[in-house]
Parts: C-alpha cells; sequence; structure tokens
C-alpha cells in the first residue's frame, strides 16, 4: 500500500513561528519529493517563508529536555527543509 497511497501534509494543531533571521525573499520555494519512495510521482513545491506555522507537537527546543532526550538532533519531519551538503 506504501507504494500507490498518495501523501498529503497538513498541519492540525497550529504554532505560529517567526524567523527572526529570514533573509530570503517574502517567500521562497522548496521541491520537495511528492513520495519518499516513489520518484515517478514527482516533485512539488512547498512556499517557505518567515512566518511558519508546524505541528505543535513538533516544537523543539534544544536546550530542553526535547532536546535532551534526542541529544540535540532536530525532529525527523524537518528533513526536508535542511540544506543538502
Amino acid at each position: 500500500m506504501d507504494k500507490i497511497c498518495p501523501r498529503a501534509f497538513c498541519v492540525l494543531n497550529p504554532l505560529k513561528v517567526t524567523l527572526t533571521n529570514w533573509k530570503g525573499s517574502e517567500f521562497d520555494d522548496f521541491e520537495i519529493a511528492r513520495h519518499p519512495k516513489v520518484k515517478e510521482l514527482g516533485k512539488r513545491l512547498v512556499p517557505f517563508g518567515k512566518t511558519v506555522y508546524i505541528e505543535r507537537n513538533d516544537f523543539f527546543d534544544t536546550e530542553g529536555p526535547e532536546g535532551q532526550r534526542n541529544g540535540g538532533a532536530p525532529p525527523r519531519g524537518f528533513k526536508r527543509l535542511l540544506p543538502n551538503d
């Protein structure tokens, strides 16, 4: 079923986050895969800007208990927004 189910993204319990060091334009588009395992489904554009809304449960404080449990690593859901090195 994993290979045939379309993927969708939504934020059910939003937390507004304002990036104070945002140097980009009002919005920049990131191109990400429509499905992480099926390349044939193509890519889609995701707008990103100074103000973003994240799932409240994904809030992560590296100095708080969340960071200590994870060894300071970012949550997995942010991997598509991290630069490729």
